[in-house]
């Protein structure tokens, strides 16, 4: 059906009487068509913006440079409980209060002086609620180039960040227990009743499991659902990939594609903190095993790597110190028959004190090298000191080559700092004589003479009132010797560091 606009003229003769009509009809239905078109995509558009759940608001720019709300969308409304009329003509202050207000306005501040688009996290109050969310601003330029108009969207992320804050509590919470735990370690030691440590760690695990467990269980899901979006996405840019101009401006200021990349990453960096907090938990179960009365075959490995991962806080770089490197050479070993739990003991009293010699080579500047090799000395004022070379065999160094421990190890005069890394080596191997041998060595200050005498005496320490009870060696000697038939020693001189060999029989039969 043709639609048409009538447009008609009346003639008139010279006494002013009208003597005829002249009329022009013009085709008009093209420009129709195109009206109700227009109207669809401008319904399609509307309906859209406000059936969207993320959050979408426009914001005018005036003249004098002063922000202006015009108005948003109702998933906006019910966040922020103020309806889109309401907002109209509200600066950011008046919608947000002085402080929420000014920072937003800096934000809008800073799109308008980059004149592109610019994506920030926030944080805002709305009905006394705290509201995390991803937002975008696009700006808007008439066709003199000067912005005029600013529209935001805003993806809700207060439950990841929630979620991100959560792990980091329980992160903060868990390092904190574990250092709670060495304190009562010591105490439990002294009174040799380490089964009760046993089922401390049990039951701190067991605490920290069930909410870590909850978090990572969810995380599963929300990626379930991020992905399930995203297909619905592609199928629509899939059915549809000549989409209107409008959606695809849309698209182009959230910037689409950069949000479907970078959901899952955001997902998967969460994934790796809970797993990190469950293998932390793993370990302290695996350490937890010093109330089991029986003789059973474990993996002595995973006992090593869980007292290790109790120590790591004292492991790990601080402020006064660097990481004190840990180098494993395990052997491949069958299971061992053992009393795990007491044998987790002795592994971290030993280790235990390794770290403290170290932290007192560390303070001192002296490093032993562990193999007896030459030292150089230097004047230091009042005297001489004694100055280490590599610290490590050649084949263990981190900086095996000619212009770092090669140089050092040949020169009289010169000393390496790239060389003095406070270290940790553990071996394991398995004799001919089926025979289980852990040396754990630290490239320390060494144990004088008159004290590695005394080293297994019960009540005999070294270390500063409060620091230590002189009870960690002397169990773990008896738990060594005594429980599993081995034996336990120690090689070290002043300067040299120190090697602690334990020595047990792969099965007790």
């Amino acid at each position: 059906m043709m639609q048409t606009f009538l447009r008609s003229y009346s003639l008139k003769d010279s006494t002013g009487e009208n003597v005829g009509f002249v009329g022009a009809v013009t085709d008009i239905t093209e420009r129709k068509l195109k009206e109700v078109q227009l109207q669809q995509k401008e319904q399609f558009l509307r309906t859209v913006y406000e059936g969207a759940e993320h959050l979408i608001f426009v914001v005018d720019v005036q003249e004098d440079g002063e922000f202006l709300f015009t108005g948003w969308n109702p998933a906006t409304e019910r966040v922020a409980g103020i309806s889109s009329m309401e907002v109209i003509g509200k600066t950011p202050e008046d919608l947000l209060g002085v402080v929420e207000g000014a920072a937003v306005r800096q934000r809008y501040i800073s799109c308008v002086e980059a004149a592109k688009p610019i994506t920030y996290e926030e944080c805002l109050t709305f009905q006394g609620n705290e509201s995390w969310s991803l937002t975008t601003i696009n700006p808007l330029k008439d066709s003199e180039g000067r912005i005029y108009r600013l529209v935001g969207t805003t993806f809700q992320i207060t439950e990841r960040v929630r979620a991100e804050t959560q792990l980091k509590q329980r992160t903060k919470d868990l390092e904190k227990t574990l250092e709670e735990l060495q304190q009562t370690q010591i105490q439990l030691v002294q009174s040799e009743k380490m089964s009760s440590l046993g089922q401390l760690v049990a039951g701190v695990a067991h605490e920290i499991n069930n909410p870590v467990n909850f978090i990572y269980g969810n995380l599963a899901h929300a990626d379930n659902y991020i992905q399930d979006l995203v297909r619905l996405i592609r199928l629509y840019q899939q059915l549809h990939p000549h989409s209107i101009s409008e959606i695809e401006e849309i698209a182009a200021e959230i910037d689409l594609e950069f949000l479907i990349e970078d959901l899952p990453k955001l997902l998967n960096s969460m994934k790796i903190g809970a797993q990190r907090i469950r293998e932390i938990v793993l370990s302290l179960r695996n350490f937890s095993r010093m109330d089991e009365a029986d003789m059973k075959e474990v993996n002595i490995h995973e006992g090593i790597d869980s007292t290790l991962m109790i120590l790591e806080h004292r492991i790990k770089a601080t402020p006064e110190r660097p990481a004190i490197q840990i180098i494993k050479q395990y052997s491949d070993l069958p299971l061992v028959e053992c009393y795990a739990g007491q044998l987790n003991q002795v592994f971290m009293n030993i280790l235990a004190n390794a770290i403290d010699a170290l932290e007192e080579a560390i303070v001192s500047r002296e490093w032993g090298v562990g193999n007896g090799e030459m030292r150089e000395t230097r004047e230091m004022g009042q005297g001489r000191r004694v100055f280490p070379l590599c610290p490590l065999p050649h084949a263990l160094c981190p900086m095996p080559d000619d212009s770092s421990c090669s140089t050092v190890r040949n020169s009289k005069t010169e000393l390496s700092t790239l060389c003095l890394i406070p270290t940790i080596r553990i071996q394991t191997e398995l004799t001919s004589k089926k025979q289980v041998v852990i040396r754990i060595a630290d490239n320390g200050l060494g144990i004088p003479k008159e004290v590695k005498q005394r080293l297994f005496d019960p009540f005999f320490s070294t270390k500063p009132i409060g620091k230590g009870t002189g009870m960690g060696l002397s169990i773990s000697y008896q738990i060594i010797s005594q429980k599993h038939c081995g034996s336990l020693e120690c090689i070290s001189q002043l300067e040299s560091g120190a090697e602690f060999i334990i020595t047990i029989p792969l099965s007790q039969k």
